[in-house]
């Protein structure tokens, strides 16, 4: 059996608050990399106030009962900590969509080696890539199909009766003649 939520942070000496023991059961529950902003939107947290969110967030993190990911909008995101592993377990990348901002670990990727200059000393490791999740991409091309029919449906057929294509007519060819 896995220890609950309040007997890691007794294992941590912290101190057992209502609001870490919740927090830190959330972030494991989620099993993701999960924002502040996500963690404040969950029912099981509407007790806990912002700052109390961010402190938690904070001892929890400093204790390595949670790690934390920067992604490239600025937020950080938290994930439960594997007891005994330091940094983001699994020595792996993450995935953040820029569009609804949700994070993946990539666990099937490991990080890439990197060598630093002679007697520096890597504190960490950070290995992020963004783009569109596959949920967005369905639902940008999703929207994009039914902009492009609503907007064929009001246009309609021309006077030739071929769909409108939103180009400009060509020129008309002058036959020579001056009709003024």
């Amino acid at each position: 059996m896995t220890p609950d939520a309040s007997e890691k942070l007794r294992a941590a000496r912290l101190r057992r608050t209502p609001a870490r023991v919740a927090v830190l059961a959330r972030v494991e529950a989620l099993a993701r990399p999960v924002t502040h902003g996500d963690l404040r939107g969950e029912a099981a947290l509407a007790a806990v106030d912002d700052v109390t969110l961010y402190r938690a967030l904070a001892a929890l993190v400093e204790a390595g009962l949670v790690h934390r990911v920067h992604g490239i909008d600025g937020a950080w995101r938290y994930c439960a900590q594997p007891r005994g592993v330091t940094g983001c377990p699994g020595n792996h990348a993450h995935f953040l969509c820029t569009t609804c901002g949700g994070m993946t670990c990539l666990l099937a990727q490991a990080m890439p080696r990197v060598e630093v200059p002679a007697g520096s000393a890597v504190e960490g490791r950070h290995f992020l890539v963004y783009g569109r999740c596959g949920a967005c991409v369905t639902s940008a091309t999703l929207t994009a199909g039914l902009a492009a029919r609503e907007t064929e449906a009001r246009v309609g057929a021309g006077a030739c009766g071929r769909r409108a294509t939103g180009r400009k007519p060509p020129p008309q060819e002058s036959q020579g003649r001056d009709t003024t």
